[in-house]
């Protein structure tokens, strides 16, 4: 995952996008920028957004989001469609991945993690508050 960027552009593609056996529906292309607007690199992830999101917490009871453009995450919305209390996950990773909230926070509070796997290495948050 390239870190030292400026800017980025996204593109979402109804392709398929496979990580090791995992298959996301959609495919995100992110253009990385420096400060001066030119290219500096470029990646293809998978891309979720809240449904796909609810849906596999719904049927896993974890949350595995390696490779992958998270769109608008959102726990409020998880928390109040999902469960009434707190959301539990016995799994949690999100390596590699980029958590786009360019206009709001991203908070991870009301998450309870049953398990040692919680990974966010080489993970990007763009978001007011984490």
């Amino acid at each position: 995952m390239h870190s030292n960027f400026s800017d980025f552009k996204v593109e979402i593609t109804k392709d398929e996008y496979k990580f090791n056996d995992f298959i996301y529906p959609k495919t995100a292309f992110i253009k990385f920028y420096d400060t001066d607007h030119k290219l500096i690199n470029e990646e293809k992830l998978g891309y979720a957004d809240l449904s796909f999101i609810k849906q596999y917490i719904e049927t896993k009871s974890e949350l595995q989001l390696d490779y992958c453009f998270i769109d608008n995450f959102n726990l409020d919305f998880l928390k109040s469609k999902v469960q009434e209390q707190k959301l539990i996950l016995s799994n949690f990773s999100a390596s590699n991945s980029i958590f786009n909230n360019p206009n709001s926070d991203i908070d991870f509070s009301e998450i309870l993690f049953e398990s040692k796997i919680v990974d966010f290495k080489n993970t990007c948050f763009n978001c007011k508050t984490l």
